[in-house]
């Protein structure tokens, strides 16, 4: 997974270095792009878990949120690239009943984000790589896990000059679980 991550990350690094280099013989830098952004969002993040061996299901909901940074490249009307990364607090997460668990994660992630301009709605779709630790409290035994793993997402935000309202999706495949992450926010440009 390491491997391809870094495959991603090289492939996203010549992309913005030959835009780059490209824009110069373009017309120059889209006007009116506020490149640099910086936003958090607050959501519901579904954790899904299952043992098929233990006979045991972990489907709970807890309130989540992340802090998030990007660079717009500005690259022509109608449609974007950015690069964007985050810290994500996927809260906490406790089952009751016999099987009782309480799930704690968080995650570092790094974006490669395509975005569609139909005016003030702009779409979005975005993968990636993200690094993330956890800490499952089962009973009477304490896992911390960590690891490395793709992540994946789309949503919409309406934007009012520099001020940007967003809603989006994520999926992040974690090793122990997965996580569904539905979130609204809101980001800044400069």
């Amino acid at each position: 997974m390491i491997k391809q991550l870094g495959c991603w990350c090289g492939i996203c690094v010549l992309f913005m270095a030959g835009t780059s280099m490209a824009r110069p013989a373009m017309a120059g830098p889209k006007k009116g792009v506020d490149h640099f952004y910086l936003g958090g969002s607050v959501g519901s993040a579904q954790i899904n878990e299952s043992d098929d061996i233990a006979d045991f299901d972990f489907d709970t909901d807890g309130l989540g949120y992340k802090i998030f940074a990007g660079y717009n490249l500005g690259l022509g009307s109608g449609f974007d690239f950015a690069v964007e990364g985050s810290y994500v607090d996927f809260g906490r997460n406790t089952s009751s009943g016999a099987a009782y668990q309480d799930v704690e994660c968080t995650a570092w992630d790094l974006f490669g984000v395509g975005k569609l301009d139909l005016g003030p709605i702009e779409l979005f779709g975005k993968i990636g790589g993200f690094w993330w630790s956890g800490e499952i409290d089962a009973a009477e035994d304490v896992l911390n896990e960590f690891g490395d793993n793709l992540v994946y997402g789309a949503g919409a935000q309406i934007k009012m000059d520099s001020l940007a309202i967003r809603l989006e999706y994520e999926r992040f495949d974690i090793d122990i679980a997965n996580v569904d992450f539905v979130s609204l926010g809101a980001s800044i440009g400069f």
